[in-house]
């Protein structure tokens, strides 16, 4: 009957399926270890490692001609984990600095591209229109990053 012609057409096409299902599954997992081994690479490993990613960051700030002022926070402790994943270790500072949006942006690339796993948690910009910088002109960016230890 059709029936039975179109279930063992079906059947033949599918002996292919298996072994080509597995071969792109290796295909597309192969380097997982690989990446992460280097995400964890990424993180700093201690104190040093800390201050070598400050120095950077402050690095970016005098390259960009950016008065950078950074701290370090604690992070309320009233977040609960989601579904009962601990949380990762991470130190939070919050980047302070006078600067355009286009400065803002330029700072957010250069950061991106630090060899340190970090997150970006918020960006608060303000844009204070033709204020002209002086010592006392408060920061008009803020912000707030973390920076996964292990």
């Amino acid at each position: 009957s059709t029936d039975n012609k179109k279930t063992t057409r079906f059947l033949e096409i599918a002996k292919n399926a298996q072994p080509n299902f597995e071969t792109s599954l290796v295909l597309y997992t192969e380097k997982t270890q690989d990446v992460i081994i280097h995400l964890l690479d990424l993180r700093p490993k201690n104190e040093s490692t800390y201050i070598e990613f400050i120095s950077e960051v402050e690095k970016i700030g005098q390259d960009l001609s950016l008065n950078l002022k950074i701290d370090s926070y604690e992070e309320s402790t009233g977040k609960k984990t989601t579904n009962n994943v601990p949380e990762h270790k991470s130190i939070n500072y919050l980047i302070t600095f006078f600067g355009s949006i286009t400065n803002l942006n330029q700072f957010l690339s250069r950061l991106e591209n630090l060899q340190y796993l970090i997150k970006v948690d918020t960006v608060d910009f303000s844009d204070l229109g033709s204020i002209e910088k002086d010592e006392n002109t408060p920061p008009n960016v803020k912000i707030r990053i973390k920076l996964y230890t292990k």
